[in-house]
């Protein structure tokens, strides 16, 4: 595991599709990472932020206005748990966001653990969506204005 001893601040990855990947590292500090919003041709344009199998010491903060923006942690590519020993707050502005958090079964969904608490804020628009695994995730999250909640 790789150690960030630095806060991560990403202000505005792209105006176009992105992803970002945090993957396998540990984060001392805050972290905030903001992709702003994107351009909306079609529904498969999105910004992605990914976590799979890291830890984070202290709050993280990921803000995403784009219209089907998506946060995955731990889906598919979690090979390792990942931990928040701090606040986690996801702000999902735009429409149809996706947050998905250790949500299958097998290799690549290791354990997720909120030590504090993990607010997620949809947008009051329809089509928000916030899914996660009870046997994968330890700890309390508080999903708001998401339209749908499957568990």
């Amino acid at each position: 595991m790789k150690v960030a001893p630095f806060p991560i601040e990403v202000a505005e990855l792209s105006r176009v599709t992105c992803t970002c990947a945090i993957r396998a590292v540990y984060i001392a500090t805050r972290s905030i990472i903001n992709t702003l919003s994107n351009p909306s041709p079609g529904s498969s344009w999105h910004d992605e932020v990914e976590i799979d199998g890291s830890v984070f010491g202290s709050t993280v903060i990921v803000a995403m206005a784009g219209p089907n923006a998506r946060i995955d942690i731990n889906n598919g590519n979690g090979f390792e748990p990942t931990i928040f020993s701090g606040l986690f707050e996801a702000v999902m502005t735009g429409p149809n966001s996706l947050i998905i958090v250790a949500a299958g079964a097998g290799s690549g969904y290791s354990h997720v653990t909120f030590r504090v608490i993990a607010v997620a804020v949809g947008s009051p628009r329809a089509g928000d969506t916030f899914t996660y695994h009870t046997s994968n995730v330890t700890g309390s999250i508080i999903p708001i204005l998401f339209s749908v909640v499957a568990l």
